[in-house]
């Protein structure tokens, strides 16, 4: 990977941008190769057989691709689904069954971004897989430079990769391996112009795969994946195919580096690419998973190339050792440096850096395999405690943030060479503490468990010379207890103040009540200059944990209100951070309760499935009473949410207990509808009126139609009715990213770290790419959607996140 790849990272509650399809061009073939269906299969298949290349391209745009070929004797090459041949080894021959449909799709002009489906594969010839045993075995790289039609050479030459090559390249593979691998330095080439290209302004399957083929020709060696065999070749940068480089997924083959900017990165697309011809594919990163711990690929973000502590992923400064995965995979973990665990296991882990004694420990369950280590800041791995950089999102979402020394676990989901691995976010899975920063690491005392829920990894000490972990079964989730909640008339706390980009806000709560851990503020942005979002956390949280999720998403030019329980932070327990990702902005904060733990006389939550209490219109400095149906004996506030249509003016509304002045009610503001979109905002208000019963709902310009749901009541603990609960503060953190959406289509989400006995949650939702004004609500597991759709939880409209 290169080191110009420098992309922004994407906000929380914003939308990732458009990943482009897969660059390579879909091929547009006639077979000539089909044979008979064999026994068995449908009358519409048809065979196609032929040597299996399977290709790893770097895109420009900071994702990846795996591709999956198989090239016939005679005739054009055939793409097919990578999943399909994963276990089949490049270079081998193979006879595949496929729909007939495809490939007449294909001839007639039809293109796919994924290759044909495959029903059946069966391997014809497999030649035996080169050992990466015999150390100082040495493996011949030969170098190229060539052009395409119309290019000028841009000064690189053999010479220069060769210096590349027997430099840093080959130190780093001998280094990393004990000198299992060793590459050196075979022919070096000026190949000239490549005549076989055709139209420059394509970049096609067959155009590449004939370009990698006439490279090896030129070099005098097979052009056959899985010889261990290698080729790389150089050229100056061709538009029509916007990858930095582009190599085999085998044990040998050939790789193209397409045109680089700087020496530099000349080096680590190289020895990125040589890493492919020796079957390693990607070092990603799986974070923010919606559930403790691990998860599957679809609870959570994948980020390509988000590891930077080897070659295979990416780092702003030279990559460490490969790690356990991928020595794994070159057959080179031995019971000199891993420990195989079948069940509970304690081990000490010596750095990997290190290059000597037990680095790895190694577990399977629940049909993923599993690697922890320790990355200690010494030899290859000392710049982790400075300079080393990375993406853990992925480079295509990258802000620069420091990887640090520690304890890490990976991931391989797939059997089969050549199978990414996944860097997890071991800390942030740890339901006692939600570690989120740094990224990656397990501190002393935390937790990493298993998808499947089967296993845990504790690490247990940390030192100088290594790291001891044990390997054992979940412990039960001891219960939490939970805070009773004080509300409180609104009050305003924090009046109109300015934030710009990346600033934080200290706001200090005066007279907070012995035992408070929590506060229930809503939180307001005016003057907003450009779309940004608001991150709300305990004082002394880490910025770069904060910033990881959204409680308030402004857009320029509209007031908008959210609130939010805050846990306390700061040496008095009395503090809050604010942060504002982008713009200007000024913020206003109303204090609407605290959350008390050890107070008896404090209300526990009980919640209920929502239900509409009011809709109706409302005027200009109109106060509007609204009895509260159902109101629990001795309650002593209320959850409602909010919703503003069809507003005449911008505006603020306020929700207060009905007895309280309305001259101090309209102080704060909970809500700000405005004529362009619907807002809404939940927020818990205290009760009053002579029954206790009634809040004060009053709207300050213009005429708004208020639509009212109730989700539940705080009651005193000792008339609580039963599943009632107090609340439990945390660290923010995302558990849904990005979730697409479309008419109607309802998703079930089981939330991580649920302590026993918990009745509800509270969640900060958020719409982003919305195509069109609609309306999303949120209800108990097993609610019929027929009525969970009665009540809304939010608003969405388009171009606006929300």
């Amino acid at each position: 990977m290169t080191s110009s790849r420098r992309r922004a990272r994407r906000a929380p509650g914003t939308a990732r941008g458009a990943v482009r399809p897969l660059v390579v061009a879909a091929l547009l073939l006639t077979m000539t190769s089909v044979g008979a269906a064999p026994a068995g299969a449908a009358a519409q298949d048809a065979v196609v057989q032929g040597t299996v290349q399977r290709l790893v391209v770097e895109n420009l745009d900071g994702t990846s691709a795996e591709l999956a070929f198989v090239v016939p004797t005679h005739g054009p090459p055939l793409q097919v689904s990578g999943e399909a041949v994963r276990s089949v080894r490049s270079g081998a021959t193979a006879r595949l069954t496929v729909h007939h449909a495809d490939l007449a799709a294909l001839a007639a002009g039809g293109s796919t971004a994924t290759g044909v489906d495959v029903t059946q594969v069966e391997v014809v010839t497999d030649p035996p897989l080169a050992s990466l045993t015999n150390a100082g075995t040495a493996r011949p790289v030969h170098l190229l430079t060539a052009t395409l039609p119309g290019q000028s050479l841009d000064g690189v030459t053999p010479a220069n990769l060769a210096a590349d090559l027997t430099g840093p390249t080959s130190q780093y593979w001998r280094d990393t391996t004990g000198s299992a691998v060793d590459l050196t330095l075979g022919s070096q080439i000026s190949a000239g112009v490549y005549p076989g290209w055709g139209d420059t302004s394509t970049c096609t399957n067959a155009q590449i795969l004939a370009f990698l083929d006439w490279s090896a020709a030129r070099a005098g060696v097979s052009p056959t994946a899985g010889a261990d065999r290698r080729t790389a070749t150089y050229t100056p940068r061709l538009a029509a195919c916007p990858f930095a480089g582009i190599a085999h997924l085998a044990m040998g083959g050939s790789l193209w580096i397409n045109g680089a900017d700087g020496v530099s990165a000349r080096e680590d697309i190289l020895g990125h690419e040589l890493g492919h011809t020796l079957y390693l594919a990607h070092s990603n990163s799986r974070t923010r998973c919606s559930v403790p711990g691990d998860g599957a690929a679809a609870q959570c973000l994948t980020g390509d190339y988000g590891s930077a502590y080897d070659t295979m992923g990416y780092a702003f400064s030279h990559p460490g050792p490969l790690s356990g995965a991928q020595m794994d995979t070159l057959g080179l973990l031995g019971p000199a440096s891993a420990i195989v665990a079948t069940g509970a296991q304690s081990a000490t882990l010596a750095p990997v850096a290190g290059l000597t004694g037990t680095r790895f420990l190694k577990f399977s369950t629940g049909g993923a395999t599993y690697y922890a280590e320790y990355r200690g800041a010494v030899g290859r791995d000392t710049d982790l405690a400075s300079t080393r950089r990375g993406c853990p999102t992925g480079v295509q979402t990258c802000t620069y943030e420091r990887f640090q020394p520690g304890v890490v676990v990976e991931r391989v989901d797939a059997p089969g060479l050549g199978a990414p691995t996944y860097l997890l976010d071991a800390g942030a899975g740890d339901p006692a503490h939600l570690v989120s920063d740094p990224w990656f690491v397990l501190p002393v005392g935390h937790t990493f468990t298993t998808a499947d829920r089967a296993l845990t990894l504790t690490v247990d000490s940390i030192g100088g010379t290594g790291a001891t972990v044990h390997l054992g079964p979940p412990a039960a989730p001891a219960p939490v207890a939970g805070a009773t909640y004080q509300p409180l008339a609104p009050t305003r706390v924090l009046d109109f103040v300015p934030m710009s980009t990346g600033s934080t806000t200290t706001l200090t709560l005066a007279n907070v009540p012995t035992g408070a851990v929590a506060v229930a503020l809503n939180v307001t942005a005016t003057g907003v200059s450009r779309t940004s979002y608001i991150s709300a956390c305990a004082f002394g949280t880490p910025v770069s944990t904060c910033r990881a999720t959204s409680a308030l998403n402004p857009s320029a030019g509209v007031d908008t209100a959210s609130s939010v329980v805050v846990a306390l932070g700061g040496p008095a327990g009395n503090q809050v951070t604010l942060y504002n990702n982008s713009g200007n902005l000024r913020l206003i904060a109303d204090l609407q309760g605290y959350y008390v733990r050890g107070d008896a006389s404090g209300a526990l939550f009980a919640a209920q499935p929502p239900s509409r209490a009011m809709d109706a219109r409302v005027g200009t400095a109109d106060p509007h009473v609204l009895t509260v149906p159902g109101v629990p004996p001795g309650a002593t506030a209320v959850a409602l949410n909010l919703t503003s249509s069809g507003a005449s003016a911008v505006s603020f509304v306020s929700a207060c207990p009905a007895d309280q002045p309305l001259d101090q009610c309209t102080r704060s503001s909970t809500l700000n509808p405005s004529p362009s979109r619907d807002m809404a905002n939940l927020v818990v208000v205290k009760l009053g009126g002579a029954n206790g019963d009634q809040v004060t709902l009053y709207n300050n310009s213009g005429s708004v139609r208020l639509v009212v749901d109730v989700d539940g009541f705080m009651v005193p603990s000792a008339s609580a009715p039963a599943g009632a609960g107090g609340y439990v503060p945390m660290t923010p953190r995302r558990v849904l990213d990005r979730l697409p959406m479309g008419t109607a289509s309802p998703y079930v989400l089981t939330l991580p770290s649920v302590p026993t006995g918990a009745t509800a949650v509270a969640l900060n939702l958020t719409a982003t790419g919305a195509s069109a004004v609609t309306y999303v609500s949120a209800c108990p597991g097993g609610t019929p959607t027929s009525t969970c759709r009665l009540t809304s939880a939010f608003n969405p409209t388009p171009a606006a996140d929300t």
